[in-house]
Protein backbone atom coordinates (compact mmCIF):
# COMPACT_ATOMS: atom_id res chain seq x y z
CA UNK A 1 0.00 0.00 0.00
CA UNK A 2 3.00 2.80 0.46
CA UNK A 3 4.97 2.37 -1.89
CA UNK A 4 2.66 4.19 -4.21
CA UNK A 5 2.45 1.63 -7.11
CA UNK A 6 -1.36 1.92 -7.14
CA UNK A 7 -2.27 4.88 -4.80
CA UNK A 8 -2.73 8.43 -4.72
CA UNK A 9 -0.90 10.52 -2.51
CA UNK A 10 -1.19 14.15 -1.53
CA UNK A 11 0.51 15.87 0.77
CA UNK A 12 -2.36 17.31 3.84
CA UNK A 13 -1.06 20.85 4.25
CA UNK A 14 -4.97 22.16 5.84
CA UNK A 15 -2.82 22.90 9.21
CA UNK A 16 0.68 22.60 10.50
CA UNK A 17 0.60 19.44 12.65
CA UNK A 18 3.97 19.71 13.49
CA UNK A 19 5.10 16.58 11.13
CA UNK A 20 4.31 16.10 7.46
CA UNK A 21 1.23 14.07 6.40
CA UNK A 22 0.56 12.18 3.92
CA UNK A 23 -3.51 11.45 2.68
CA UNK A 24 -3.65 8.48 0.38
CA UNK A 25 -6.27 6.95 -1.59
CA UNK A 26 -5.80 3.12 -2.15
CA UNK A 27 -8.46 0.71 -3.06
CA UNK A 28 -8.14 -2.87 -1.61
CA UNK A 29 -10.36 -5.47 -2.14
CA UNK A 30 -13.00 -3.44 -4.19
CA UNK A 31 -13.09 -1.40 -1.35
CA UNK A 32 -11.50 2.77 -1.99
CA UNK A 33 -10.24 4.20 1.92
CA UNK A 34 -8.52 6.69 2.66
CA UNK A 35 -5.32 6.74 4.83
CA UNK A 36 -3.66 9.62 6.64
CA UNK A 37 0.18 8.33 7.91
CA UNK A 38 2.83 10.23 8.25
CA UNK A 39 6.86 9.17 7.58
CA UNK A 40 9.00 7.65 10.68
CA UNK A 41 12.09 6.80 10.02
CA UNK A 42 12.22 3.62 8.00
CA UNK A 43 8.53 2.87 8.32
CA UNK A 44 5.06 4.90 8.46
CA UNK A 45 2.51 5.52 10.83
CA UNK A 46 -0.99 5.18 9.43
CA UNK A 47 -2.72 8.43 11.72
CA UNK A 48 -6.30 7.02 10.34
CA UNK A 49 -8.01 4.94 7.63
CA UNK A 50 -11.67 5.51 6.48
CA UNK A 51 -13.87 4.67 4.07
CA UNK A 52 -13.22 7.03 0.78
CA UNK A 53 -15.79 9.84 0.62
CA UNK A 54 -17.91 10.25 -2.99
CA UNK A 55 -15.35 13.41 -3.56
CA UNK A 56 -12.18 10.82 -2.98
CA UNK A 57 -13.93 8.36 -5.27
CA UNK A 58 -14.26 10.53 -7.76
CA UNK A 59 -10.77 11.41 -7.71
CA UNK A 60 -9.85 7.81 -7.19
CA UNK A 61 -12.05 6.63 -10.39
CA UNK A 62 -10.06 9.27 -12.51
CA UNK A 63 -6.80 8.74 -11.61
CA UNK A 64 -7.56 5.18 -13.13
CA UNK A 65 -8.89 6.62 -15.83
CA UNK A 66 -5.27 8.08 -16.68
CA UNK A 67 -2.69 5.88 -15.62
Amino acid sequence: MFNGRFALVVEDRRRDYGEQRFDMLVEMFGIVLNVTSTPRPSKYQIISARLANRKERRADHARRQDG
